[in-house]
């Protein structure tokens, strides 16, 4: 067929000729000058020039088979506004996942909880989280780039096989609070430095061995409350990694005493106080969602269940549920301490934390924080900067073999995720961490003694009762 396809096979053939007239012998010609400067070409530069010039690279961006600097392929999800599509980025060549949305179809309310998810996510790195790398902007659509979770999610994976083992459970849960606790507590990143800048070092607690410091600065809280935790949420990376998912009913609240009174969320999932129709306390929100998920990965099965709405709302609003005896008693422990109708009589995220049941789950990194002056504390911020230093040295190479150059990123100072170089330079920066365990999934040893986590055991003697509630 005459066209794009013949003329790129022409095309091909000179270049083949070209480079072999240039090596055997010093005459040259047109092509050969031409093929030759196409060849010097970085990277980065070549694809610019197809974006431009290339019939058919300019026919994908037509029809959405490009956008950006992405290659998109078929569709892996889908949501209530958005579509999620696995993309490869042109020039690094890594899977990413893709969430499109139209936005034609968002109202207002829609737009400011997308807005509100892109701030949150910009603000969130640590392994357990899903980063947001980049957003591409048409006039029709909003693309978030996203990192790509290949190995489904916890709901399809219990449906499909079964409930979890106890060492899966522990493994997959303690992941899962892990990533909570960091958005509810950890230190709060601040503005992106200037590439290359060592002046963020972040000093706050709990952060992992890994995680991309550079991005957290003074030390104060998140309190960033998800609101939409459950089984679908939760991914699975290639390595088996968690990755807790979408944050478009996420939240910052100002403090842990500020209430709110939005109703979010799956309903099998959400607290008694959402069902009362009142405002309420954002933490013990996600409290009780990790209590209904922790049940449903270690049975199989729904805590509360019904075949109306009414009905299951009055069996949350109780606190009707019966724990199966075969769970481990430690485990079953800790759903009682959890699936607490009263918010306040619930068990806090540093409790579960320190619960039998979790001890024994070593993690790479330390959920625990040094004294922010001791000598360990110094030691740690000593690694962490040579560690950093390592990473950006990586991250420049691979930016400069591209064809980045120091004006790129003079005038990208990578703090714009609808830049293209941000999405680069955060995928390379992730790509790093990965290689230097980042996405390490935890382990469960014997009965680990650990002093500090011991101390955080403050459900242990307390009286846990539930009613049970039979549906016909």
């Amino acid at each position: 067929m005459p066209g794009a396809g013949g003329q790129y096979q022409v095309t091909r053939m000179r270049l083949n000729l070209s480079l072999y007239s240039l090596t055997e012998t010093s005459e040259g010609c047109p092509e050969d000058e031409e093929a030759s400067a196409f060849l010097r070409l970085t990277p980065l530069q070549k694809l610019t020039d197809a974006m431009c010039k290339d019939e058919r690279t300019i026919k994908e961006l037509i029809v959405g088979r490009r956008v950006g600097f992405y290659k998109v392929r078929g569709e892996i999800g889908y949501g209530t506004f958005s579509r999620v599509k696995l993309a490869f980025h042109a020039l690094t060549k890594d899977k990413v996942a893709l969430k499109i949305l139209d936005r034609m179809r968002l109202d207002a309310q829609a737009h400011r909880l997308l807005s509100r998810e892109i701030i949150n996510m910009e603000s969130l790195q640590h392994p357990n989280v899903i980063r947001l790398y980049e957003v591409v902007e048409t006039p029709s659509r909003l693309f978030l780039v996203l990192e790509y979770a290949g190995r489904g999610d916890l709901h399809n994976r219990i449906c499909s096989e079964g409930k979890l083992s106890d060492s899966a459970s522990k493994i997959t849960f303690a992941q899962v609070l892990s990533a909570i606790r960091y958005m509810v507590s950890l230190a709060s990143p601040g503005p992106e430095s200037s590439y290359g800048g060592k002046n963020c070092r972040s000093r706050g607690p709990e952060v992992p061995d890994g995680s991309d410091t550079r991005f957290l600065s003074l030390q104060h809280h998140m309190n960033i409350i998800h609101r939409d935790l459950k089984a679908e949420n939760v991914l699975f990376s290639s390595s088996g990694c968690v990755k807790v998912a979408d944050l478009g009913f996420s939240t910052r609240v100002s403090g842990r005493g500020c209430a709110l009174d939005t109703f979010c969320g799956s309903p099998p999932y959400a607290a008694p106080e959402l069902f009362r129709d009142e405002s309420y306390l954002g933490p013990p929100v996600d409290v009780w969602a990790m209590g209904v998920l922790l049940f449903f990965m270690v049975t199989g099965t729904m805590p509360f269940r019904a075949d109306t709405m009414g009905k299951l709302r009055r069996c949350v609003l109780e606190g009707s549920y019966a724990v199966p005896p075969w769970v481990p008693g430690p485990c079953q422990r800790l759903i009682r301490g959890i699936l607490k109708p009263v918010p306040s009589e619930r068990c806090a995220v540093d409790q579960m934390l320190g619960c039998d049941w979790l001890l024994p789950v070593e993690f790479p990194w330390s959920l625990v924080p040094a004294e922010p002056s001791s000598p360990l504390q110094s030691l740690l911020d000593s690694e962490r900067g040579g560690l950093e230093e390592q990473v950006e040295e990586e991250v420049r190479g691979s930016l400069e073999e591209l064809g980045f150059t120091a004006e790129h990123l003079r005038n990208n100072q990578l703090t714009d995720s609808r830049s293209p170089v941000t999405g680069v330079y955060r995928i390379l920066l992730h790509r790093a961490h990965k290689r230097r365990g980042c996405d390490s999934l935890p382990v469960v040893r014997g009965m680990v003694r650990d002093p500090k986590r011991e101390g955080l055991r403050a459900y242990r003697g307390l009286r846990h009762t539930s009613k049970f509630c039979v549906l016909s």
